[in-house]
């Protein structure tokens, strides 16, 4: 995931990039997790290693309107992952 990418395109750098699900600070973030630099050919490697090199098919379900831009953001992720060969059907969340 290039997150310097979501940061700058999708949340005009009003974000940060962060190596887990929360943000550092909060309950349950560690500070030993930090972001992955962003390496597609290496990314492409890995899925080949792991017994993927066609990829393979998941769905990714995000929140829609809850968070700043958070459907942008999922919606970046998943043309991300499709570059690997993991392409996404991702649906939005209705927020409640």
């Amino acid at each position: 995931i290039d997150r310097d990418a979501i940061v700058s395109r999708v949340l005009d750098n009003l974000g940060k990039k962060e190596g887990q699900i929360f943000p550092t600070g909060y309950s349950g973030s560690s500070p030993n997790l930090q972001p992955e630099k962003f390496d597609l050919p290496g990314a492409r490697a890995l899925m080949k290693e792991a017994g993927y090199p066609q990829g393979f098919g998941v769905t990714l379900v995000c929140t829609a309107g809850r968070f700043m831009r958070d459907k942008e953001a999922c919606e970046a992720v998943a043309a991300m992952l499709a570059q690997i060969g993991v392409p996404l059907s991702h649906r939005a969340a209705r927020r409640l």
